[in-house]
C-alpha cells in the first residue's frame, strides 16, 4: 500500500526556502572570506551579512562539514577560537609550496612593488586599507610579501582578530634606510596615500610606484632598477 505524505505543502515549501536561504548565507560567507583572506570573528562576519552571530556561526560550521564532505573542494573552514578563515587542505600542500617557491625565484611584479610602497608609507596598515588604496585584493601579494621577509604583521589592539603590517627592519636594511622617514618625498607620498584611502581609490593608475630605486629577489637585492620614460619600473 502506498504511503501518504502527511507533510503540509506549507512546510516543504518552508523547509525549502530554509535550506536556500542557508546556502545564500554560506554563498555570502564564503565570498567574505575569500576576498578578506584572513580571519573573521562571528561579530564582523554576522555584522556584514546582516544575520546574528548564532547564525553566523552555524553557517562557517556548516561551510566547514560541506568542504570536509566533498573531495572535490580544494579549501577548508580554519577555526581559531571564534574567528573563521578559509584554508587549503593538506593534500595539497606540495602543489601549493611548489608554486610559491617558483614565484620567489622571481622579482617582485609591479603589483606587489605597489603593495610594499604602500606599507612602507603608510604603516602600520590594515590588509582592508591596502585593498582601498589599490582598488584590488591584495591578499596573496601581501601573503608574499610576508613570505619574503619583507613585511610583518602585529594585532591591532583596536580590534580582534584583525592585523596591521609594518615595513621588516629588513627591508629597510635592503633599502639603506634607518627609517620609513628617510624613504623619499615621505610626508608628500604619505599624503597621497592618506587621500587615496579616503577617497576609496579604484584605479591603479593613481597608485605610487615604488619606493625606492630596487628590487628584490627572494633573500636579498637583486639590482638596481630604473624607471622607463612611461614610468613604468624595469
Amino acid at each position: 500500500m502506498q504511503q501518504l505524505n502527511t507533510r503540509h505543502p506549507c512546510s516543504e515549501r518552508n523547509l525549502c526556502m530554509e535550506e536556500q536561504e542557508l546556502q545564500f548565507i554560506q554563498s555570502k560567507i564564503e565570498a567574505l572570506l575569500f576576498a578578506y583572506g584572513e580571519a573573521l570573528d562571528a561579530k564582523r562576519i554576522a555584522d556584514a551579512v546582516g544575520i546574528s552571530e548564532a547564525d553566523a556561526r552555524r553557517a562557517c560550521d556548516a561551510l566547514a562539514q560541506k568542504y570536509e564532505r566533498d573531495a572535490s573542494q580544494g579549501l577548508c573552514m580554519v577555526r581559531h577560537d571564534d574567528a573563521y578563515q578559509l584554508g587549503t587542505k593538506s593534500e595539497h600542500y606540495a602543489l601549493i609550496d611548489a608554486c610559491i617557491k617558483q614565484d620567489f625565484q622571481q622579482d617582485l611584479s609591479r603589483a606587489s612593488l605597489e603593495a610594499l610602497s604602500i606599507v612602507l608609507y603608510r604603516a602600520p596598515i590594515s590588509r582592508a586599507e591596502i585593498d582601498a588604496i589599490r582598488g584590488v585584493n591584495s591578499s596573496f601579494i601581501v601573503r608574499n610579501l610576508l613570505l619574503r621577509g619583507l613585511v610583518e604583521r602585529v594585532p591591532d589592539t583596536k580590534g580582534h582578530h584583525i592585523f596591521l603590517y609594518k615595513p621588516t627592519i629588513a627591508l629597510l636594511q635592503l633599502l639603506g634606510i634607518s627609517s620609513r622617514e628617510s624613504l623619499p618625498d615621505f610626508d608628500t607620498l604619505k599624503k597621497r596615500c592618506d587621500m587615496l584611502f579616503e577617497q576609496n581609490a579604484e584605479s591603479e593608475n593613481d597608485i605610487v610606484q615604488t619606493t625606492a630605486p630596487v628590487q628584490f629577489r627572494y633573500g636579498g637585492i637583486y639590482g638596481a632598477s630604473e624607471q622607463n620614460q612611461d614610468g613604468k619600473i624595469t
